[in-house]
């Protein structure tokens, strides 16, 4: 008895399927395509800072790609932490977009031990915008000359290089 009912089941569900399928494509194409309003870029740096430029410079590009306005939110100060808590704090439907550099994200974390964010938990990485050389330099007089020797000096004078 229960094949039976399994095989009518499967008939019912053969014969709806079908019919059902193009509802839930109407449904679905019913919906607002994204953006359908602004878009905010929070930088958590004043302008003019590097990835104030990188963001303004998207910004520019997906306003005619999307044809909906790009916004560029700098929230600079706190070494970025303030801004940052911002990007935490926006509602999460997609039209508030955080720019994380190394600084928010890398060091931060390793600088404040009660830091009210965390990267990896807080926010989900979408895309990588620019990637950058980071340099040292010293003056010509400082005793090393390259970062193996920086290292020795560190450890010879503990304390001293900041």
């Amino acid at each position: 008895m229960s094949k039976l009912v399994t095989r009518r089941h499967a008939v019912a569900l053969g014969v709806a399927a079908p019919l059902a399928a193009p509802l839930i494509v109407t449904r679905a194409a019913a919906q607002a395509p994204w953006p359908s309003k602004p878009v905010r870029f929070i930088v958590p740096f004043p302008p003019g800072q590097a990835a104030d430029i990188f963001a303004r410079l998207m910004a520019e590009r997906l306003t005619e790609i999307w044809k909906q306005q790009v916004l560029v939110d700098n929230k600079g100060g706190g070494g970025g932490i303030p801004g940052t808590e911002a990007g935490k704090a926006a509602a999460p439907d997609g039209y508030t977009l955080l720019v994380a550099t190394s600084g928010t994200f890398g060091v931060n974390p390793s600088l404040y031990p009660d830091l009210p964010y965390r990267p990896l938990v807080d926010f989900k990485p979408i895309t990588n915008i620019l990637r950058g050389p980071l340099v040292i330099v010293a003056h010509p007089s400082f005793p090393a000359s390259t970062v193996g020797e920086l290292i020795e000096l560190a450890r010879k004078e503990p304390g001293k290089l900041s």
